[in-house]
C-alpha cells in the first residue's frame, strides 16, 4: 500500500503463550512511473548489470533466492555483478543504500 505502513509478527506457541516483534514501519513511495532501480540484461547469463539514481550510494548489495535466503552478497558494487557461480532460476536482486532499498526480480538461464 502506498504511504507509511506499520508491521509487527505475533508467535504463538503450542502452549497458547505468545509474543509479538519489534514494529517495522516500511514507507512505499509512488514514484510517477520512474524506475529507481534499473536491471539489465533480464533474463541474464553470467553478468548482471543495474543502474541506481546514486550509484555511489550503494552499501550493498544482495542476490536472494525467492524464499529471501541470500546466495550473493556483495559490499563495494560498480554496477555488475557476476552470476558466474549461481545456478540458473529467479532470483531477487537487492540494492540498499542504507536508507533506500529496491528489489527486482531478475532471471538467470
Amino acid at each position: 500500500i502506498i504511504g507509511v505502513n506499520y508491521f509487527r509478527l505475533q508467535q504463538i506457541d503450542f502452549d497458547g503463550s505468545y509474543d509479538y516483534s519489534d514494529i517495522i514501519v516500511l514507507r512505499h513511495v509512488w514514484n510517477n512511473g520512474v524506475n529507481n532501480l534499473l536491471v539489465f540484461p533480464n533474463p541474464t547469463t553470467n553478468l548482471l548489470n543495474y543502474r541506481v539514481v546514486d550509484l555511489n550510494a550503494v552499501q550493498s548489495v544482495q542476490l536472494l533466492d525467492l524464499f529471501g535466503k541470500q546466495v550473493k552478497s556483495v559490499l563495494v558494487t560498480n554496477g555488475q555483478l557476476s552470476l558466474v557461480d549461481v545456478p540458473s532460476g529467479s532470483y531477487i536482486l537487492r540494492v540498499d543504500t542504507g536508507t533506500q532499498m529496491w528489489q527486482q526480480l531478475v532471471v538467470k538461464q
